[in-house]
């Protein structure tokens, strides 16, 4: 009995013995409580959160293995946090931009390239629910603290989507009246569940690097003790085991000179009764362990682990090699250079603090009354004369190289980081102007140093996204609601199932990698293609600058490019159509320059030759009226014709 008979035992369905499952049990645990990042990067870690956050008389101790808190001393040891300014500056950087996910067709054939279309459409709509831009600044905050961090993607079963809308009636409780209405949802239970996870939360095979060869992940979480005993029929009381992996992860180890804060026994803590829930995953099975008992087991359905892991390996060997952590975060090694910046504060500190005091020479015998030196009036020295006459003593001045050293540990913090004058909006040294082309140059280079964690980075995410679109296939059996970012960005609602995306799950992310992370020289870059011609769509010029008003600065025109698109879809949905009708659909007031290319787009799409005779008649009839329209206004035009006044009764569609 080994752990690999237990996967296959599982993975086909099977229960396993109470044996099997205390030795699944065994494994987890081992897993989780010896793996080699719980001794030889958690202190590490915890070492940089405490930095960065302003507890810098901290350190790792090589006798411990543990992070401790320093002895504060007789010195003067001042804190000035320069790593806080700095990785904000640098998870600006890495959120200026937002990859967008982009579903890749299968073949190149006209039903795959749709159902592509229909998936963009779902990322887009999971994306604004699943607040994709929140998630990505976790994962970049992650990225630059302790360089690792676990997106965990699963199907929630707590969560819901919406399938349609129901009218009801709200009803006077006392005479039964009818109010009012209103609209109701239907909800169809379960739906896309991502979540970002602290280096601290997982642990991953040691043996291997590439996910691709993982055996094993173990995802841990602490959990309300109570509502899992209720979930899965336990009595009250029988998960009672803790794990201190999790309850001591940020936490420090106290020394002598230290005030040890600690709770009382027989106190409860403030979070209640807590256990650590853990989940077992190889790729043809997982468990759910809590309170070192097996709670359930069940095969791996997409035979992968639904954990993805983001670490960017300057060195690419492995990280447990020898004990020897080679792929750290930025954060080490700017730790050194706060340390020394701490330092020289604290000199200059306690140097201006000795220069400021009074010191004066004083003869040997002389009487001098030294608690008469000031008062409200002034100062006041009392002394004989006739033995020596005191004198004051040269105040201490610093050393002339003290403000070249400052600019020199403020210029290592910048390389370290990659964050130099130009990234936070200072001239350059011997810059005598602020040119465009110069500081682009500037940023550009800055920004350079960052590409490859940016790629390591929407790699991963080309995962996530696919395994997201695994599910939604998977599990969408029913048609649902979802509000995406319609045509010319207009917000939309559409209706989807799995079964539309035909098998199309395979996702790139694509980042804006052309053009200039900085708002201002991105709006520059953008106005001179304009002014070469090269951009000539409005809409796509404000989509490129984030512009979040541009649907009311466009409103009147996206009222007639909708118009066009319910033309088409009324085409759409009926086979039997007229084709003498659609013609009597063109409503003289409207645009009839912003209608015809969106109908000669839907005459060029794949659909068309899925239509009816009907249907490409109706709308070729639609399209040759439009552009008999147009040519006549546009004759009128070149011959200074005024065109004639709309019908006293405008068409019915029209109207609607």
């Amino acid at each position: 009995m080994n752990l690999r008979s237990i996967e296959g035992k599982v993975a086909d369905g099977k229960a396993l013995s109470s044996q099997e499952k205390a030795l699944l049990n065994q494994k987890a645990t081992e897993y989780w409580d010896e793996h080699p990042d719980v001794t030889s990067r958690f202190p590490r870690w915890r070492k940089h959160m405490a930095w960065v956050a302003g507890h810098q008389r901290t350190d790792f101790s090589n006798a411990t293995k543990k992070l401790v808190t320093l002895a504060r001393g007789n010195s003067r040891k001042l804190i000035f946090n320069r790593m806080r300014p700095f990785v904000k500056t640098l998870l600006g950087k890495l959120s200026a931009d937002v990859p967008k996910p982009g579903v890749i067709p299968n073949t190149s054939e006209d039903a795959d390239i749709e159902s592509a279309r229909v998936g963009d459409k779902v990322l887009d709509a999971l994306t604004i629910k699943l607040h994709y831009k929140a998630l990505l600044l976790a994962i970049n905050l992650w990225i630059i603290i302790t360089n690792r961090v676990g997106i965990r993607v699963f199907w929630n079963e707590e969560d819901h989507g919406i399938v349609s809308y129901e009218e009801e009636e709200v009803k006077d409780p006392d005479t039964n009246e009818v109010l009012r209405t209103k609209w109701e949802p239907i909800p169809e239970p379960g739906d896309i569940g991502i979540e970002i996870l602290s280096p601290f939360q997982f642990r991953t095979d040691p043996l291997f690097s590439n996910p691709k060869k993982w055996r094993w992940v173990v995802f841990g979480e602490e959990v309300d003790q109570e509502a899992l005993e209720e979930e899965y029929g336990l009595e009250e009381g029988e998960l009672t085991a803790t794990d201190s992996s999790l309850d001591t992860a940020y936490d420090l180890e106290a020394t002598s000179d230290s005030i040890a804060m600690s709770v009382p026994e027989d106190k409860e803590s403030i979070k209640g009764k807590t256990v650590v829930r853990m989940e077992f995953w190889t790729p043809k099975m997982m468990a759910v362990m809590a309170g070192k008992r097996v709670l359930e087991t069940k095969p791996n359905k997409n035979s992968r682990i639904p954990l993805f892991v983001i670490e960017d390996r300057l060195i690419p060997v492995s990280n447990y090699e020898k004990g020897i952590v080679y792929n750290e975060a930025v954060i080490k090694d700017a730790i050194p250079v706060q340390r020394e910046y701490n330092r020289h504060k604290s000199i200059i500190s306690l140097a201006l603090e000795r220069a400021s005091k009074l010191k004066i020479l004083l003869p040997l015998g002389s009487v001098m009354n030294r608690k008469s030196f000031t008062n409200e009036f002034g100062t006041f020295i009392d002394c004989n004369t006739k033995l020596g006459e005191p004198h004051q003593m040269k105040l201490d001045s610093l050393p002339p190289f003290m403000p070249q050293y400052t600019q020199d540990l403020e210029k290592e913090f910048q390389n370290i980081m990659s964050i130099h004058p130009a990234s936070v909006g200072q001239l350059p040294e011997r810059a005598s102007h602020a040119s465009g082309t110069l500081l682009n140059l500037l940023l550009e280079q800055d920004d350079a140093v960052l590409s490859p964690l940016l790629q390591v980075r929407d790699e991963v995410l080309n995962d996530v996204w696919s395994f997201v679109l695994e599910l939604v296939q998977e599990n969408y059996t029913v048609g649902r609601l979802l509000k995406h970012t319609g045509i010319n960005g207009v917000h939309s609602v559409g209706k989807f199932k799995g079964s539309d995306l035909r098998g199309n799950t395979d996702v790139r992310v694509v980042s804006q990698t052309g053009l200039p992370r900085s708002r201002a020289l991105r709006i520059e870059y953008v106005m001179k293609l304009r002014e070469a011609k090269l951009l000539t769509d409005d809409k796509l010029c404000l989509e490129m600058l984030e512009f979040g008003n541009a649907e009311r600065i466009f409103e009147d025109s996206i009222l007639h490019e909708r118009r066009a698109h319910r033309e088409n879809g009324k085409i759409e949905e009926d086979k039997e159509i007229n084709p003498e009708i659609t013609p009597t659909w063109i409503y003289p007031f409207e645009d009839h320059l912003a209608h015809l290319p969106i109908h000669v787009k839907d005459r060029l799409s794949p659909k068309y030759d899925l239509y009816s005779e009907s249907q490409r008649q109706a709308l070729e009839k639609h399209i040759q009226a439009t552009m008999q329209i147009v040519a006549t206004q546009a004759q009128q035009q070149a011959q200074g014709q005024v065109e004639p006044p709309p019908p006293e009764s405008t068409p019915q569609e029209a109207q609607s």
